[in-house]
C-alpha cells in the first residue's frame, strides 16, 4: 500500500490500532486502499471503551523545513469536532525539525470520547499542520489531495 504523503518532507509511513480502536471499526478503516474513502461504518455499541487510539509512524523525505503538529480529529456528520487529539508528534517529544531523511517516528495518540456522545456516524480523520498559523499541509493519497486523510468511520449506537 502507497503511504500518504504530507507536503514534500513528510510522509505515513504505516499506522498501527489499539484493540480499543478497532471495535471502533479502525480494522475496516484501515484495510482500504489509499483513494478509496473509508470503509462502511461498522455499527458500535456505546459500552465500547471510551477512548480510540492510533500510532501512525512517520518518517522523514527530506529534512522538514519547520516544526509541525499532527491533528486526529473525531467529526459528526454534519462535519463538527467531537473528539480530538492535536499536538507534536512523538507525545509532544519529537519536533519534525529534528527528524533526520528516511528516521522513522513512532507517534501515538488516543482520544476521549465523550461519555455523552449521541447515537450517529462519526468519522476519524487526520493530518499535518503548522501551529504558527494553523495551515494544514495538504494530503496525496491515490490522487485525490485534501488537507487531512479519513481514516475510518463508525455508526455509535446507544444501547
Amino acid at each position: 500500500r502507497r503511504a500518504a504523503r504530507r507536503g514534500d518532507a513528510v510522509r505515513r509511513a504505516g499506522l498501527d490500532f489499539p484493540l480499543a480502536s478497532e471495535a471502533f471499526g479502525a480494522i475496516e478503516g484501515s484495510a482500504r486502499q489509499p483513494g478509496t474513502g473509508p470503509a462502511a461504518a461498522p455499527v458500535v455499541v456505546q459500552g465500547v471503551p471510551g477512548a480510540i487510539g492510533i500510532t501512525f509512524l512517520w518518517q522523514a523525505i527530506a529534512p522538514p523545513d519547520r516544526d509541525l503538529s499532527v491533528f486526529v480529529h473525531v467529526v459528526d456528520a454534519d462535519g463538527n469536532t467531537v473528539a480530538q487529539s492535536d499536538r507534536a508528534p512523538g507525545c509532544g517529544q519529537s519536533p519534525t525539525r529534528a527528524w533526520k531523511p528516511g528516521e522513522i517516528v513512532f507517534d501515538p495518540h488516543a482520544i476521549d470520547l465523550p461519555a455523552d456522545l449521541p447515537a450517529g456516524v462519526y468519522t476519524v480523520r487526520a493530518g499535518l499542520y503548522d501551529p504558527a498559523d494553523g495551515t494544514r499541509l495538504p494530503v496525496d493519497e491515490g490522487g485525490a489531495v485534501s488537507d487531512a486523510v479519513t481514516l475510518w468511520s463508525f455508526d455509535l449506537q446507544n444501547p
